[in-house]
């Protein structure tokens, strides 16, 4: 994926990124305006495979806690234009622009003369498995979390894709995550990121399980890791690898690869 650099490394924002609150930070001194200009050098393409390097090696094999795998393959549904002038109109408004300049609400001003030449280029896409390279172009953006502004650590970058790229990967999300329901392939403990599956029930089961064993006399006792940096050191042979024994095969399979 290619990235811009557009931005002003000087208009940092504070907070958890979109819909967060966010304030304009204290004004750089000379040293901390050199290093917020070297984001643009440095667009956090490192921090994954750092990480990964500093895993202790061991002697299992992702593969030896895969599930029986999924001898069925994937069918890509044609997408239609009702679908996507649904997915049109449930964009919100004041979500940020991507490398493009073109704004959520330019598009669904226009949605009902959009909505049929994107239909015809989602379709073209997913049935030759070619992403528009424009689709590609992402705006990083690096938000401050906590600690000391000058170490690049304490920045978490922030994607700006393009809205017909994330239309068209919410068209995909809907197929992939229809098939591997259907399949029983999601963990069902898994929590977040699914719907009626928010993080807030996984609470309510830890605290059940709790409650349960302290009536019964027993003792609790709770282990909690906090992953860093997981979305950034997911392995993408590794997961290709899961996508395609679960069931994830030809057309698609090959778009997900070069997306």
């Amino acid at each position: 994926m290619a990235i811009t650099h557009d931005y002003n490394p000087f208009e940092v924002t504070c907070g958890g990124g979109e819909g967060a609150g966010q304030s304009s930070l204290p004004p750089p001194s000379p040293g901390t305006a050199a290093m917020l200009g070297s984001f643009a050098h440095n667009p956090f393409t490192n921090i994954g495979s750092n990480l990964l390097k500093q895993l202790p090696t061991t002697s299992k094999n992702f593969t030896d806690y895969l599930q029986k795998p999924v001898s069925n393959s994937i069918y890509v549904e044609e997408v239609t234009v009702c679908e996507i002038l649904n997915l049109i109109t449930s964009l919100k408004s004041n979500k940020s622009s991507g490398p493009d300049g073109i704004s959520c609400r330019l598009i669904k001003e226009n949605a009902y003369l959009l909505c049929e030449p994107l239909c015809y280029i989602y379709n073209l896409s997913l049935s030759s498995g070619v992403v528009p390279e424009k689709f590609k172009l992402a705006k990083v953006v690096p938000i401050y979390k906590k600690g000391a502004i000058t170490q690049t650590c304490n920045y978490r970058p922030i994607s700006l894709l393009n809205i017909f790229n994330k239309l068209l990967e919410k068209v995909v999300y809907h197929r992939l995550f229809t098939f591997l329901n259907k399949n029983k392939v999601i963990y069902k403990f898994q929590f977040g990121l699914r719907k009626h599956y928010a993080t807030s029930l996984a609470l309510l089961d830890v605290l059940d399980t709790c409650y349960k064993n302290v009536d019964a006399s027993n003792k609790v006792i709770g282990i909690f890791l906090d992953l860093q940096k997981a979305f950034d050191t997911v392995d993408h042979d590794v997961l290709l690898y899961k996508l395609q024994y679960y069931g994830i095969r030809g057309v698609l399979f090959n778009w997900l690869k070069i997306i």
